[in-house]
């Protein structure tokens, strides 16, 4: 190869490195801020979790207040998300055993004397061209606490 061959391709490749950098930095970029709202999302879910299982240790003394049990929810996470809007969040709170017979109420026995906490968020995804491939622009998190019932209603 000439010295004149190999300075006119040399010229050419020049373009090919900077398009191929814009192709691969959307990429990433996207990956990123991918990264980034599924981490968010897990911090969103943690923090649900925690405000659950404050409703569920609450309900645990005092199972028949169940809206008592939602209160203590709402009240206990201000942020990330706002628990205290209802139309946001979703807040159940259920009894596994509602009629409690207090003669035969015995805390050890978990499958029948229990109270569960369910937390329910749809949190929307910042970025719009993750949810073109996962299908949607909301992430459902739900957290579910499930703890025994310490003190009967009676």
């Amino acid at each position: 190869m000439s010295r004149v061959d190999w300075l006119s391709t040399r010229g050419k490749q020049k373009g090919q490195s900077i398009v191929e950098f814009a192709m691969l930095s959307v990429f990433l970029i996207v990956l990123l801020a991918g990264v980034a709202d599924f981490g968010r999302a897990y911090f969103i879910f943690l923090e649900m979790r925690d405000a659950a299982q404050e409703g569920a240790a609450y309900g645990s003394f005092t199972p028949s207040d169940l809206g008592g049990i939602e209160v203590r929810v709402r009240d206990t996470m201000k942020e990330p998300i706002d628990l205290s809007d209802p139309t946001i969040v979703s807040v159940i709170s259920e009894l596994s055993n509602p009629p409690y017979a207090c003669a035969s109420f015995n805390p050890l026995t978990l499958e029948s004397n229990n109270i569960k906490v369910t937390i329910s968020y749809d949190m929307p995804i910042a970025v719009p061209f993750l949810g073109a491939i996962i299908g949607s622009q909301v992430i459902q998190l739900k957290a579910t606490v499930e703890d025994a019932i310490l003190r009967p209603p009676c």
